[in-house]
Order: C-alpha cells, then structure tokens, then sequence
C-alpha cells in the first residue's frame, strides 16, 4: 500500500508543479501611448471558443470606462492613464479552458516604448514589422505612417519601402539606422480618427547580411477569372521561394483589402511543394458562394518574410464557367481566363 502511495505522488507531482507554473504565469507586457486606439487579441482563440476578459491584479474585476469586448478582441478607445495594469482573458469549450494574462504599461509621449528589439547586419536587404494584425484586419480607412525617434522619416524610396500591410524594407542599411523606430497606423472608425502604433528597436550590425530567399509571385498577375454569383469557385497562388523552406514565410489573401477570415464563405490553405530543386509556397482560396460583392475587386494573394512583402492580383469577373469540351460546370475551380 506504502509502495502504491508513492508511485501515486510520483505520478501527480509533474501535474502540480505544471499547475503551479500556471498560476505564476507571467503577463505578456504591452507599450501603449495614452490617446492611442490600442486592440488586444486573446491570441489562442479556436472558433467557436467563449472568451470572456476582466481587469486583473486586484479584487474588482470588471473592464474600466472606455474599455469594451467586441468579437472576443479589448478595445480601448482610447487608451485612457487609468488602464494602466493587468487584463486576464479566458477561453473556454467543451473540451478544456485556458487563461492568458496581460499588463499594459503606458507611455506619455506619441511613440510608446519599444516592446521588441531587432537586429540584422548592414547592407542587407531586411524590414521592419509594423504587425498590429487586429488594426489592418478592421474594415475601415487607414493610413501607415514610421517615425524614427519620434520624429517623421522622409521615406526616399531609393533606401526605404513601406508595404500595404506597414512593412518597412531598407535597402542596404547603415549603421546610422539603428535606433528606435515606431509604426503609427491612422484608422477612421465611426466617424471618429484613431491612432494605433508599435514601436521596434533596431540595430543594426557591421557584420556580414545573412543570405535570404527571395520570393517570385508565379500567378495570379493580374488575372481576370470568369465565376458565376451563387456558384462555387477556387483560386490558386503559386509562387517560388527558392531551394528551401523557410518557416518565417507567411500566406493569405485579402477581398478589397479585407482578411478572408471576415466572410463565412471564404476559407484558405497553403503547403510548400517541391519541384526539380525549388520550393514553391502554394495557397488555394475557396468559395463556397460567390457574393455580388466579391466580382470586379482587388483580390489579392499575400506572401511575407522577414526581409520582403508580394502579392498576387485577380479579379472575379461574371461570365461562364467551361471546361476544354464547352461544358457547363457548377464549380470555377477549372475556369479558363
């Protein structure tokens, strides 16, 4: 019986120190300016998933003014000096539960401090994120703006390249570039002008630049696809990343600038394939009902790295769908443009 108890301890004794990793969880910390419009993603969230948020750190729990939940995400419209602390979002399903801590620390001036530090080496080709996914995702009015220590850069585009998505590419930096770089993002929502922003520190290296694959869009370019509203229809992006994977590689697609994930009717893949020695990155986007409002608008197939930003461009046309024999089919997968 002894012997039965401590195999008992020994087998629970993994499970309450993991418990108890979990209770001294840290908080991930965020740098926001006060007067910002800031959005805070539970991150972990699985469809269908509850997620419910509260103030932490203290006995009253309920979201200060100016403070709201909308579609799972914290908005704080605007950041206000009372907001200042920890924020405990919970997930819950039928299977399991999980919770995520929080804490917001609050700059005075327009650029908040950075929260990242990057480095990449002198004359290399590599970028800046703007990131800040649940501002570019809003269906609203924006405008990317970088500032270097605070103060606007004039954007020569000999030496920088700033992306729809805020990516700022250098070309060739110097050691002068190192410093603290914030990325202001300007939304218009409900007739009201917020700003988002997200600040990095760089420095930059006087070592040799690492060697990056570059990215070849394949198709779509500019390609103009027949689909019938109501029907079915796929899309496909093709393009070549070199002789290797590369795990930083990102995919997705975008309707007149609006993530695929906003409409139930769109849904999106993407694999590395292998072919004679290349790699290619190839994403499908399906439709599931062609909507009025997805014909004669910028769709478009992103692919990312850390050092470059592409896309691939289409639009859906209304026309008929055939296969080589002149039949009628009911899904565009096979469309002939």
């Amino acid at each position: 019986m002894a012997a039965a108890r401590l195999c008992l301890l020994a087998a629970l004794l993994p499970l309450a120190v993991t418990l108890d990793n979990y209770h001294k969880e840290e908080a991930d910390t965020y740098h926001v300016s006060v007067g910002h419009l800031f959005l805070l993603s539970c991150s972990f969230v699985d469809a269908g998933a509850n997620v419910t948020w509260e103030r932490g750190g203290s006995s009253n729990t309920s979201l200060p003014a100016g403070v709201e939940v909308r579609d799972g995400l914290l908005w704080f419209l605007p950041v206000e000096k009372s907001h200042e602390g920890e924020y405990n979002c919970k997930r819950s399903n039928k299977l399991d539960s999980a919770k995520r801590k929080f804490r917001l620390s609050l700059s005075s001036g327009q650029c908040p401090d950075p929260r990242e530090i990057l480095s990449f080496p002198m004359g290399s080709s590599e970028g800046l994120p703007c990131k800040q996914t649940e501002i570019f995702r809003l269906n609203a009015t924006k405008k990317v703006r970088w500032m270097k220590e605070c103060h606007p850069m004039q954007q020569n585009e000999e030496q920088v390249i700033v992306s729809e998505n805020g990516f700022m590419r250098f070309n060739a930096p110097s050691l002068e570039d190192s410093g603290n770089y914030t990325c202001l993002i300007d939304v218009s929502l409900d007739g009201k002008t917020y700003t988002a922003a997200r600040s990095i520190q760089l420095t930059v290296k006087n070592e040799p630049p690492d060697f990056f694959q570059e990215i070849h869009i394949l198709k779509p370019q500019k390609a103009k696809i027949p689909v019938q509203v109501g029907m079915r229809a796929e899309l496909q992006c093709l393009a070549s990343i070199g002789p290797s994977e590369d795990s930083e590689i990102l995919m997705f697609w975008t309707v007149n600038t609006t993530l695929t994930e906003d409409y139930e009717e769109l849904s999106e893949s993407w694999k590395f394939i292998s072919n004679s020695g290349v790699v290619y990155a190839q994403s499908t986007l399906s439709i599931s009902k062609v909507l009025p409002h997805f014909l004669n608008v910028p769709i478009k197939c992103h692919i990312t790295s850390p050092v470059e930003s592409e896309f691939g461009l289409a639009w859906l046309i209304e026309g008929q769908c055939f296969l080589k024999k002149k039949k009628k089919v009911s899904s565009c997968k096979y469309c002939l443009v």
